[in-house]
Formats: C-alpha cells, structure tokens, sequence
C-alpha cells in the first residue's frame, strides 16, 4: 500500500516515548542532506543527488514525507533491485522509522536488519499496539490464520497473519507450515531450502514448530490458498 498523504513535520512527535535515537540502527556511511519535496519513504531523494533512498526495515501503511534536514546512515552500498539504497534515518535527533511505527503508519518488515536493531523495531511497534494508533486502532492486525475470507480481501498486500501450525511439510527444497487439514484451501507457510529466495535463518527451528502459535508478516499470496512466503527470521515470532 502507498500512501499518498500531505507533507508533514515530525516536531509533534517529540514527547513519544520510544523515540530516542535507535544506537544499534545506526551503522554505516552517513550522508546529510536536504529531502526534496514530493518523495516518499519508500523511495525519496536529497537536493543535489540522484540516488534514490529507502527506509529499511519498514513497511508504510501512512504518514506523509517530512522536507527539512535529515542524517541517513547507508548500512550497505549496494542498491537493493529498485535502485534505492536502504537506510536508517534521523531528523531533528528523532529515529525517523521509530517515529513511524510508535504512530501506526509504519509496520515492522524487519529484512537483513541486525538482531539489536530488529529488537529495538520491535519495541517500538509495540508502543502503536499498546495505544492502538495508526494501522492498529482497528481490531484487524493480526489476521487469524482460519479468517479465510479476510485472508481472501489482502491478496497482494502486505499483512500479519496469527495461528496455530496445524502441520509441517518437509520436502526437499521447501518447507511448508500448515495452519489447516485442507492444503489447497487454508492458509500456508512456504520456506525455500535452497536457491535465490532461500530462507535465511534456522530451518531446523521451523521444523518443529507444529501445534505451535506463529506470527507471521509478509505479502500474501495465492496459491491454492493464501500463502506467505518466508525470506527472513525477522518475518516469524513462534509465540509458544
């Protein structure tokens, strides 16, 4: 979802509390500039330059895009295949992605981050939960994973998906986590083994995961049925 909102300044947002500077965020080349008018934080750029930027580790659901000063830290120089390179960003000493999820117009995707960091992502979202602002005020996020019929409604969109591991597939290249007795109908997990898309984290750890409570967040697919495709550890919290 894009988000095509009005420009904005992050001066309200100073008496939230969980946004003191994320530390173990910022890693990595820094670049200081002036945010030209009319971008996103999916993909903005800086007067003078023509390299495109992005926030890591976010996925937006609201909140315009602030001019003024900003402090990007480049954790990595090469551009992801949009030809953004991916940051984490300060403005006014105000960690810009935890400004985003403290308000509810930002959600937790977490990819490549570091564990520190993915904690403090975390953390901060969990202050829109608790206040139920933004994306949260509603009584949708988390999707259960038997709600098939919503599940239907968010075919290509980012969202959250909460059940219980019914069983697990263990193949060859892939893994697939079931969250119902009908696999061409209910929701699914699917884990490449191998290859470009493989799964970066503990394999093992999801092999064990039947009858046990996942949390999952991701675009959500169909293939017969609503499936999610997991690329990352920072995609999945197994709740028990």
């Amino acid at each position: 979802m894009i988000f095509r909102g009005v420009v904005f300044c992050l001066c309200f947002l100073f008496a939230l509390p969980a946004m003191a500077k994320a530390g173990s965020c910022a890693h990595g080349k820094v670049v200081s500039g002036v945010i030209t008018e009319g971008g996103r934080w999916e993909m903005f750029l800086l007067d003078g330059s023509k390299q495109p930027y992005g926030l890591a580790g976010l996925h937006m659901v609201g909140g315009g895009m602030p001019t003024g000063a900003i402090t990007l830290y480049v954790g990595s120089q090469k551009p992801d295949r949009y030809g953004r390179q991916l940051v984490h960003a300060y403005q006014d000493d105000v960690w810009v992605q935890g400004a985003l999820l403290n308000t509810g117009k930002a959600l937790v995707y977490g990819l490549g981050l570091r564990d520190e960091c993915l904690t403090a992502f975390h953390g901060a979202e969990k202050v829109a939960v608790g206040a139920k602002a933004g994306v949260w005020a509603g009584q949708e996020l988390p999707i259960a994973a038997d709600n098939l019929e919503l599940l239907s409604e968010k075919v290509g969109h980012f969202t959250i998906i909460e059940g219980k591991v019914i069983s697990v597939g263990d193949r060859s290249r892939r893994l697939y986590l079931n969250f119902g007795q009908k696999w061409s109908q209910d929701f699914t997990i699917s884990v490449a083994k191998k290859g470009k898309g493989r799964y970066k984290g503990d394999v093992n750890r999801l092999k064990v995961s039947k009858n046990k409570t996942v949390q999952v967040r991701g675009i959500l697919e169909e293939r017969q049925g609503p499936l999610i495709r997991l690329f990352d550890e920072a995609q999945i919290i197994i709740m028990d």
